[in-house]
């Protein structure tokens, strides 16, 4: 209980800083949201009357403490560029986001883990090395750049060798996802996911199977392969049972690891996809200057991160095969 109390202590420290972070970083940035609201032609009482009724006069320390109260309340703010509660907007925009992310997440797991359990039991093949080329290449490819390269795919690419549009995989207008009401909305969905989260989950699953192997070759080194072949196991039984059930905890971890680069990938990705979801909330939010919605987009990512490692601390034990035997 006391493990359990420190590292839900250590998770909400961690918001905490990270949000105090964001909240000064946003406030010392260049630009006055105010400003940006107005014509050219305002004048400077116009400008001030607009900061004291958006309450951006206010000092610093007043305009933190009073976000934390709001926070602590369940107060997103209200958005300045807007007038909207943030609650709305983030509202609209979340299931999307989670739709996409959680789809690249499974993917991601999918791919990485059979990509690096293939590698694994081809250890030094010219396979091998082959996967290993790519995923690294992949790993390394920036996100935005893979989302611009499929948007190029799927226009001009697709144009030049003359595929018909409705045999082409669309990269924008996407209808509104709030309002599925038949088949042909929810295929036309479907339809636009396919770019975004094939690009998230191409770049995660590089990572994972990058490291999967490590963990699997580590594990198949040991006695457990051994053993499970002198039991008169197969060889595939053998790596699926024993081999890959050892290597399962440093999978879930890694799996953990790479949230966090989904997570700030779909930012890039629903931006270069107009995907309506909450990295294209932050990044207009951003361009506005909008702050109560960059700090709640930003204490939801965080949230969803540190939640995420903070689930996979607390399972890892009991995905220990040795925990049975203890």
């Amino acid at each position: 209980m006391a493990h359990l109390l420190r590292r839900f202590g250590t998770a909400f420290i961690l918001l905490w800083l990270v949000c105090t972070l964001t909240f000064a970083l946003v406030h010392s940035a260049p630009g006055d949201a105010a400003l940006l609201l107005l014509p050219p032609e305002a004048d400077a009482a116009t400008l001030a009357r607009l900061r004291a009724d958006l309450q951006l006069d206010a000092p610093l320390l007043q305009q933190y403490l009073r976000w934390l109260g709001n926070i602590a309340r369940g107060d997103l703010g209200t958005s300045l560029a807007t007038g909207r509660p943030v609650t709305e907007s983030v509202a609209a925009a979340l299931p999307v986001s989670m739709g996409l992310g959680l789809s690249s997440l499974l993917l991601t797991v999918l791919l990485g883990v059979s990509m690096g359990s293939a590698q694994a039991r081809r250890a030094g093949s010219p396979a091998d090395t082959a996967l290993t080329v790519l995923s690294t290449t992949l790993y390394s490819a920036p996100t935005f750049w893979l989302s611009l390269a499929a948007v190029a795919a799927v226009t001009v690419g697709a144009a030049s060798l003359g595929i018909p549009p409705k045999w082409r995989l669309p990269a924008f207008a996407l209808r509104d996802p709030g309002v599925l009401h038949d088949g042909a909305a929810m295929l036309d969905l479907l339809r636009h996911a396919v770019l975004p989260v094939l690009v998230l989950a191409l770049t995660g699953a590089a990572g994972v199977a990058r490291f999967a192997r490590s963990a699997i070759v580590e594990a198949a080194r040991g006695d457990v392969r051994r053993t499970a072949l002198g039991k008169g196991l197969t060889t595939r039984a053998a790596w699926t049972r024993h081999v890959v059930r050892v290597a399962l905890p440093s999978i879930a971890a890694l799996v953990a690891l790479s949230v966090p680069g989904i997570v700030a990938g779909s930012v890039f990705v629903e931006g270069v996809f107009a995907w309506p979801g909450m990295g294209k909330l932050l990044l207009t939010a951003v361009a506005q200057r909008d702050h109560p919605v960059i700090l709640a987009v930003t204490l939801l990512y965080a949230a969803a991160v540190i939640v995420t490692n903070l689930l996979t601390d607390l399972v890892l034990p009991f995905l220990d095969p040795r925990r049975g035997r203890a």
